[in-house]
């Protein structure tokens, strides 16, 4: 279960980073550059967000469990 929960906040994350107003002109930009739609974009946000954010979980837990 954790790790679809990890992955979950993940992609919640990703997706809330594209969202930025910031970020959301660069995601306009390069949807326009790629001649994809802003909406794939944000899901390869979301998809990237998962990712990485549960690759960094499972290798801190990994180094902590070592550790102890």
């Amino acid at each position: 279960m954790s790790i679809l929960a990890v992955a979950t906040m993940g992609a919640v994350i990703g997706l809330a980073f594209c969202l930025f107003d910031v970020s959301w002109g660069t995601v306009r930009f390069f949807s326009g550059w790629f001649d994809v739609h802003p909406a794939t974009m944000l899901v390869l946000g979301a998809l990237g967000g998962a990712v990485v954010i549960s690759a960094e979980f499972w290798l801190a837990t990994a180094v902590w469990q070592a550790l102890t």
